[in-house]
């Protein structure tokens, strides 16, 4: 299921096209995962065979095992033909970077003579492609508008600061073809792929809802429409009230094992905080130094997890945050809201601005651990700060009343009035 694809969908076609007639050229697809890189890909492949292209498919793969070259192999097995030698791509003796160039020659020359009729070659997970495959796909990339083969690259956003040496060779190739760049789907799409997944219109609000949760992007979008429970679309989703899909949670799981220790800490601190947090108080609770820290939220950015704005730590996706809160035992998430509450309790004591439901609600989740005392204080706290704020604006005359205080006072005013 292909939903809000169709700019991109028509370039690919005009590629093919050209193809047709001689010129091929290098598409480049760029973005996180689950926004749909592959899913073109097979559109793609599916378009080429349609009009009699013939279809090489490879992956790269995060593993040491895989030897160099593998995609490379993989498409010259599938793309066989009799009476075309295969390219010998092993390594030749000597200079590296000499042999590199003439693992490419022999591949730009296989191609000239196997492609008497076009070809498509779709190379997946880019960012995972050794040294070697990439070099070659670059040459390749370099000669492709003088024979009618079109390439089709997948990759995620690389971090340059992280991976320099595979950043750069990708930067590099991007020169040499176009490039489209995947974004999160808009509220229209996001409606149109939810009710496509239900199998019934979508109200407004639940589509705006899953859109804001989600970001658009299409594989969470999918997951968390089939998760709904009927009673849900109806409204407004809170994702409090959800339960996080099984492959969502599996997902998070997976890209957060694939960082260290250190960071593993900080997205876990960083859950139990919110969605986002200043760095600095992040770092105390963290009890690592500030520059370690915004490190350690940089290298989380390489499995699209967190990023950084100005101070701020944030999750990419609120589904992610709930996902990795959900992951935590009991005694962890207790341990990390007593760590958050004392911090905030410091920030008060030094005249810092500190809001009473927050200091309740981190009390209250570590209760267990002695804090009722206190959360049950500062929730009273914020209930008063709330019923304040509430006569403060109260309009005469009017049929309502205000509430420009934060949702999160109302909630605790409404729990203990």
């Amino acid at each position: 299921m292909l939903v809000g694809r169709a700019a991109e969908e028509r370039e690919v076609e005009a590629r093919l096209s050209l193809a047709e007639r001689g010129v091929g050229g290098l598409v480049v697809l760029v973005g996180e995962p689950g926004l749909g890189k592959t899913a073109l890909a097979e559109r793609a492949s599916v378009a080429a065979r349609r009009r009699g292209f013939s279809v090489g498919w490879a992956a790269c793969w995060q593993t040491a095992a895989v030897p160099p070259l593998q995609p490379w192999t993989e498409l010259v097995g599938q793309l066989a033909r009799p009476g075309v030698t295969s390219p010998d791509l092993a390594i030749p003796a000597g200079d590296r970077d000499s042999g590199r160039v003439e693992q490419a020659s022999r591949m730009v020359e296989w191609l000239r003579e196997r492609a008497d009729a076009p070809l498509l070659l779709v190379v997946d997970d880019l960012h995972w492609a050794d040294a070697a495959t990439l070099s070659v796909l670059t040459h390749v990339a370099s000669v492709l508008a003088s024979m009618p083969v079109v390439v089709v690259a997948a990759h995620r956003p690389v971090d340059a600061a992280v991976a320099r040496p595979r950043s750069e060779s990708i930067a590099e190739l991007q020169h040499h073809g176009l490039v489209l760049e995947l974004r999160g789907l808009d509220v229209d799409g996001t409606t149109a792929l939810v009710a496509a997944v239900r199998g019934q219109p979508v109200p407004g609000p639940a589509a705006q809802s899953v859109w804001e949760i989600t970001g658009g992007n299409p594989l969470f979008t999918r997951e968390l429409a089939r998760a709904l429970p009927a009673s849900a679309l109806d409204r407004a989703i809170d994702i409090s009230e959800l339960a996080i899909p099984a492959t969502l949670r599996a997902l998070v799981a997976e890209r957060r094992s694939s960082l260290g220790e250190g960071c593993q800490v900080v997205l876990d601190v960083l859950s139990v905080i919110g969605d986002q947090a200043e760095v600095g108080l992040l770092a105390a609770v963290c009890d690592r130094p500030t520059e370690e820290v915004l490190d350690l939220v940089d290298e989380s950015g390489t499995a699209g997890l967190a990023e950084l704005h100005a101070n701020t730590a944030s999750y990419r996706h609120a589904l992610f945050r709930a996902a990795l809160y959900e992951s935590l035992s009991s005694a962890t998430r207790a341990r990390f809201h007593d760590r958050v509450g004392h911090e905030l309790e410091a920030r008060r004591r030094r005249g810092m601005p500190v809001d009473a439901a927050a200091l309740a609600h981190h009390f209250g989740r570590a209760a267990p651990l002695g804090n009722a005392g206190p959360a049950f204080g500062y929730a009273l706290e914020a209930a008063a700060e709330a019923e304040s704020c509430c006569r403060s604006t109260w309009l005469p005359g009017a049929s309502s009343r205000r509430w420009p205080c934060s949702p999160s006072i109302r909630g605790w005013a409404t729990a203990l009035r």
